[in-house]
């Protein structure tokens, strides 16, 4: 059993100065509208795709429904030079032109920066789905500090929608789907006065397990099943609120401020199979080159080692004697299919607080932004998807009771100690 637990807070403002003044995220080409030009910040200046010096990728809020662009994982397959991998432990990767860092660590940085409204945040990228987008730029190449942070690979900046002025509007989408599938995306714009607005969005998803554990409802010998386990895995339970307020000061200046909050509490699987035909001698644990979904030869493993080594398991057995197990592992046909006896556990919170100002000087502009953000996560599952042997008794340890995981001193049954003092 594998697992990360951590907390992070970082804090970050960045200040800019431009030549030209903020405009809309699309403007008219032709009186008639047929052909739009997308506005981008690329450069902290908002200015014509067409005109940015630089290779960028802009997806518009319609772009992103029209080609199901949900989570940031999607972007691969709608921009060039792009890709995207699921890290360990919960984390995540993008890579630009072949150029990006596979880190593990919540301290380590990625090649590739990400940002919200141009500020610089490290968000679990696993765990977001895009809602009242305005759009996704997507720069390719090395980045200065224009940003906040330099990147050898590249920048991915998520803009969200911003309040409005002056309009009372919203919106509702649901989607419903097998396996209980639920998901629900909203937003409504709250006008306070004729220089204020508020905007409030958020999404919910709830959907069960793709992912059928084999050893839910087993018994053994003596009736016993494996408790605290659920008969699927890889479900979600999601909820994320964004609210912002927007206040233009006087017709020079302007400020707003936004909440972020993400919330996961679910089993989420980091790995949902792993390809092994187990290997009849323990110098290599698997078969090179065939696939299958055994286990490894228990001699080729850390714990299969240490527990041969104090005589809890034969020395060198390779596992697949049933004798050792009292839940033999069933025969699992995809990778859609485990058999394990610990839920995987996902958990994370985001909460981000951002803010900007803007002033306009005529021929220059002052920006100034920054946020504060706290982020703690959860992630904890067992590597080898088996329910593994029943571990003997030993001279040392005369009651065969192993606190080595939940369940343990044997299958179907939980360790527990006490201390008093």
């Amino acid at each position: 059993m594998v697992g990360r637990l951590g907390s992070f807070r970082s804090a970050s403002v960045a200040l800019a100065v431009a030549t030209f003044a903020s405009v809309s995220s699309a403007q008219p080409v032709s009186e008639g509208g047929a052909i739009e030009e997308v506005i981008v910040t690329a450069q902290r200046v908002a200015e014509g795709m067409q005109d940015v010096p630089i290779p960028v990728t802009a997806l518009t809020g319609e772009m992103l429904e029209e080609e199901q662009v949900i989570t940031p994982s999607d972007l691969q397959m709608n921009a060039p030079n792009v890709s995207f991998t699921a890290t360990n432990f919960g984390g995540s990767s993008f890579s630009i032109r072949g150029i990006g860092n596979l880190v593990v660590a919540n301290s380590g940085q990625s090649g590739v920066s990400t940002h919200i409204n141009e500020v610089s945040v490290v968000s679990n990228l696993n765990s977001i789905e895009f809602f009242d987008m305005e759009r996704v730029e997507i720069l390719r190449g090395p980045q200065g500090t224009l940003f906040g942070r330099n990147a050898t690979g590249g920048a991915v900046n998520f803009v969200t929608q911003m309040p409005k002025q002056g309009i009372f509007e919203g919106f509702v989408d649901v989607e419903t789907g097998d396996y209980a599938h639920t998901r629900l995306k909203a937003a409504v714009n709250v006008p306070l006065a004729d220089t204020a607005a508020l905007r409030l969005a958020g999404y919910r998803l709830t959907r069960d397990g793709y992912i059928e554990n084999l050893a839910f409802g087993q018994t053994d010998i003596a009736g016993r099943r494996l408790p605290g386990i659920d008969g699927d895995v890889d479900g979600r339970d999601v909820l994320a609120l964004r609210g912002t307020l927007s206040w233009e000061i006087t017709d020079r200046a302007g400020a707003w401020l936004q909440f972020h909050m993400l919330d996961e509490d679910d089993d989420r699987v980091r790995i949902s199979n792993q390809v092994c035909v187990r290997n009849s001698i323990p110098t290599n644990g698997c078969l090179a080159d065939r696939f299958g979904f055994d286990t490894p030869h228990f001699g080729a493993t850390t714990a299969g080692i240490f527990a041969g080594g104090v005589g809890a398991l034969p020395l060198g057995t390779d596992g697949s004697e049933a004798a050792l197990l009292d839940f033999p592992r069933p025969h699992i046909t995809g990778f859609r299919e485990m058999h394990t006896d610990l839920d995987p556990v996902f958990q994370e919170r985001d909460d981000i607080v951002a803010w900007g100002f803007d002033y306009d000087f005529g021929e220059l502009m002052l920006d100034v932004i920054g946020a504060v953000q706290k982020s703690e996560g959860l992630s904890r599952q067992d590597y080898f998807m088996d329910v593994g042997p029943r571990l003997a008794p030993t001279d040392l340890n005369p009651q065969g009771i192993w606190p080595v995981s939940a369940p343990a001193g044997g299958a179907g049954t939980f360790w527990t100690s006490e201390t008093k003092s």
